[in-house]
């Protein structure tokens, strides 16, 4: 679920650029992809240990907090 989830995030990110809801500099929100892919890793390799699982979470929250960060600078700057 966790993978789907971040990876929807940037599917919807591109489908809006491509229908041209959102201008193209939105897409530096996918540029952090480049730290959800390790955290979902983490999070498949080790979902059931807890210890070895907190750093994923910290990217995770990274991420959470960047992806929309970006895209508002994006559509803000992009219009």
């Amino acid at each position: 679920m966790y993978a789907a989830f971040n990876v929807l995030a940037y599917v919807a990110i591109a489908v809006g650029v491509i229908v041209k809801i959102m201008p193209p500099l939105a897409l530096i929100g996918i540029a952090t992809v480049f730290l959800s892919i390790p955290s979902m890793i983490g999070a498949f390799k080790y979902g059931k240990n807890i210890p070895k699982l907190i750093p994923s979470l910290g990217q995770n929250v990274v991420v959470n907090l960047l992806t929309p960060a970006l895209l508002a600078t994006g559509i803000f700057f992009g219009r």
